[in-house]
């Protein structure tokens, strides 16, 4: 009864709802976000009905005063989110897009008594479905939040890969470095935001997977540890010693395991997990111990340990080939598993030809001992 007299006062209100949302589409800031739930709404808090006199409001008043701030609130989200979800060939201000529409979601969830405000949220998520997309409707503001954080966090970190591909030269890539890491905690940092939302228990039955709590934190581990990569990288790119950079990315195949982990062993939160999206983490973690594998077969020749150095890069291979069965459906995949093949199985020739023609070392029967994985990168903490 009560829901049907507030569907009966927000038809009654709805024009001159309409008459104020025109009135803030005109006065719109450059962000897309409606003066009333952005700017205006930060500094003053909601809009509220004018009064001409100071007489006590009425019930019927205060519950048509109700409606219309619910109906202006609603209004104001999809206005947001429509901004939010609309592709733009410039990923920054995208990027910036998806932010505002967070903050709007944060201010939204502060309001305690917007317990009458029912949304619904249409969404397309490759991770949630097997193979392909799904279209996943979401029915709860908090929820909500957590998916649009992934997608802030997404926006983030393809804004920090696409400064990886605009790089020309290693001497370009080595001066980006540094901001390309920046750019993946702060995603991190947005996605363990995301796993930290409250909202009522439930499985993710229906919905995306994103809004989960340990997907969320499955893919901050996954923006880790490629800016743990980049890490290592750049570490290599500045001659630090190759122990240091093995254990570099030891640390970010670490990175992956963790995210591996974190899905694994809370599977029944989700009704569908993307095998993509699995065999992507494999893929990593063994493609990056490969390379840590590589960076010490490359140390023991440099100490002219050649027997050594042909057992580990060996090493270095065996995990490099169990990349192969994953690539083949990717020819991006495919093409970074063939230059790495060049690079590691270039290498394992080239000693075994040098010992045969200069060192006469017997092989050894092992690697050498591994570094230890080093961390160096950390969530950035977002603030909304």
């Amino acid at each position: 009864m009560m829901m049907m007299m507030m569907m009966m006062m927000m038809m009654d209100v709805e024009k001159e709802v309409q008459e104020r949302c025109l009135t803030c589409h005109a006065a719109a800031n450059t962000s897309g976000i409606l003066p009333c739930l952005g700017q205006r709404c930060h500094e003053e808090g909601y809009p509220q009905l004018q009064h001409t006199n100071n007489r006590p409001l009425s019930d019927e008043e205060k519950e048509r005063e109700r409606a219309c701030e619910l109906l202006t609130l609603s209004q104001d989200i999809c206005n947001a989110r429509s901004h939010a979800a609309c592709l733009d060939k410039h990923v920054e201000r995208q990027t910036e897009k998806a932010k505002d529409y967070c903050c709007m979601l944060s201010r939204v969830l502060e309001r305690e008594e917007d317990d009458l405000l029912t949304c619904q949220f249409k969404w397309r998520t490759y991770i949630t479905a097997t193979n392909g997309s799904l279209d996943l409707t979401i029915k709860d503001v908090a929820q909500e939040l957590r998916v649009a954080l992934a997608n802030y966090a997404q926006c983030v970190r393809l804004n920090a890969l696409q400064e990886i591909d605009d790089s020309r030269s290693e001497e370009d890539l080595a001066v980006v470095c540094k901001s390309v890491v920046g750019e993946l905690r702060v995603a991190a940092g947005a996605l363990e935001a995301a796993g930290n939302v409250e909202t009522p228990k439930a499985k993710a039955y229906g919905i995306p997977s994103e809004a989960c709590p340990s997907m969320a934190r499955s893919m901050a581990k996954v923006c880790l540890g490629e800016a743990q990569l980049v890490t290592a990288h750049r570490a290599s790119l500045m001659k630090l010693s190759r122990p240091t950079v093995s254990s570099l990315y030891f640390g970010a195949a670490q990175f992956y395991e963790e995210a591996t982990k974190e899905i694994k062993g809370n599977i029944g939160e989700f009704n569908e997990v993307s095998e993509h999206q699995m065999k992507y983490l494999a893929f990593c973690s063994w493609l990056t111990t490969a390379r840590a594998i590589a960076q010490m077969g490359t140390h023991c020749r440099e100490q002219d340990q050649v027997g050594e150095a042909i057992a580990t890069m060996e090493a270095s291979r065996r995990f490099l080939l169990k990349c192969r069965p994953l690539a083949e459906d990717d020819s991006a995949w495919m093409e970074v598993f063939q230059r790495e093949c060049e690079r590691i199985i270039g290498s394992l020739s080239k000693l075994r030809k040098e010992n045969e023609i200069v060192f006469f070392q017997t092989e050894a029967k092992a690697p050498v001992q591994y570094p230890e994985a080093k961390q160096v990168v950390s969530p950035l903490p977002l603030e909304l």
